[in-house]
């Protein structure tokens, strides 16, 4: 009987012994993951913090050392913007620097002040980034004031306040702005509030151009230029619209009726000069349509420079296509650029003998024709016909019409295009 009961004691004690199943297995290693992913978590997030408090410390020296440097300046009116960059620990740290002087009349910016007020004092602005700066990371800066000279109060010079706005009409700092004239020649960075002012200066003709990489102007200028007249005991007010340059892609037509590579794009915005539109050469579809000024109330685009291609065109006796619309605007963006189709005429070329065969092998050339004004000239030589005396072409809206080089033409072919979704059907008769 004993014997009995120590058996099933040592049945008990090896059933105990089994070890864990999968199932346990699996959760216990779960647990495990999870906890290693947030302590790799946790040190990834350490390092971070800890290399970009190293960054902010290096950028905070460089900008004390900018404003020692700015403070120890003896001639003030020397003192104009910069912006340079300086590699610590095999990191470069671009060092921004602007001077804003500030005015008698007590305005905000000295862009906006009163003709006749003079300088008060100026404050000189370092701002100090790093490579991959966080978008949560705001840049370093420190500030100084400094007192004007006698020069600044000398009522036989003048002033340019040169103010630079973004497609919202929000000021944009950091703009390189160079003032030219005779012999002077400055350069200024704009502050905080889009100013970049040059005082102390003798009256004459200036020309005050901005130019910084990947800006553009709303006239599509990289480096926009404006007069300045400086006379004595006044300050010339200077505006630039400058902002990032967006782009956007445009393709042509349907695919199935290829477009000729080098039709013109058209863009329509009122505040392009001098009428409203503006005409883009180019080739291939898709294509970028870049360095353009991301106007809030973006483009419209059509196909083809003429009058008539433009859906909400008009000649003196009315629209050339009723009831057209352009269609929806595009904004030019300088990341993700938007591609935009544009609607274009399908139209199929048949050429065809006196006899009524077809006529195969041959390329028909199609122009612009008509009393429509057209920035560019518009003449397209299409794909050469098929066995079925087929040729197939996406074309912008007008008047055209067709030859066949080679060949002529029993009677002439001047077909007109209105926007429409139907394939167009035209015929050229050959002898």
């Amino acid at each position: 009987m004993n014997a009995m009961k120590s058996r099933a004691s040592l049945v008990r004690a090896g059933a105990s012994d089994d070890g864990v199943s999968l199932v346990e297995m699996l959760v216990a290693l779960t647990i495990a993951v999870v906890i290693m992913t947030g302590v790799a978590n946790g040190l990834v997030r350490a390092l971070w913090v800890t290399g970009d408090s190293k960054n902010r410390e290096v950028a905070t020296n460089l900008a004390a050392s900018a404003i020692d440097e700015a403070r120890a300046t003896t001639d003030y009116s020397t003192l104009l913007g910069a912006s340079g960059t300086q590699t610590v620990n095999g990191l470069s740290f671009t060092v921004l620097r602007s001077v804003t002087s500030y005015l008698s009349s007590g305005s905000a910016s000295p862009c906006d002040g009163s003709a006749s007020s003079y300088v008060k004092y100026k404050k000189v602005s370092i701002k100090v980034t790093w490579p991959n700066m966080p978008a949560t990371t705001d840049p370093v800066r420190a500030q100084t004031l400094l007192a004007p000279g006698v020069s600044s109060f000398d009522p036989t010079l003048g002033n340019v306040g040169a103010k630079v706005s973004n497609a919202l009409g929000q000021p944009v700092e950091g703009i390189l702005i160079t003032l030219t004239g005779g012999t002077t020649s400055l350069a200024q960075y704009t502050d905080e509030s889009g100013c970049a002012f040059f005082d102390s200066l003798s009256a004459g003709s200036y020309t005050a151009a901005a130019s910084t990489s990947g800006y553009v102007s709303s006239s599509g200028l990289s480096r926009p230029t404006q007069p300045a007249s400086v006379n004595a005991g006044t300050t010339t007010p200077v505006a630039f619209d400058y902002d990032r340059q967006g782009s956007f892609l445009v393709a042509l037509g349907d695919s199935s009726y290829p477009a000729p590579a080098a039709v013109p794009v058209e863009l329509g915005n009122s505040s392009l000069l001098p009428d409203g539109t503006q005409t883009v050469t180019g080739t291939g579809t898709p294509r970028t349509i870049a360095s353009r000024f991301p106007f809030p109330s973006g483009y419209t685009l059509w196909a083809g420079s003429c009058a008539d291609a433009d859906p909400e065109g008009a000649s003196g006796s009315g629209p050339y296509n009723p009831s057209a619309s352009r269609g929806s605007a595009t904004l030019a963006t300088s990341t993700n650029p938007p591609t935009k189709t544009l609607d274009m005429a399908k139209v199929r070329v048949v050429v065809l003998s006196a006899a009524g065969v077809a006529t195969a092998g041959v390329s028909p050339v199609i122009t612009h024709s008509g009393t429509a004004p057209c920035d560019v000239t518009e003449s397209y030589t299409l794909t050469s016909t098929n066995n079925n005396g087929e040729s197939f072409a996406s074309l912008p809206w007008g008047t055209w019409s067709v030859t066949v080089p080679g060949r002529t033409l029993t009677a002439a072919v001047t077909p007109v295009f209105h926007p429409t979704t139907s394939e167009i059907y035209v015929e050229v008769r050959v002898q």
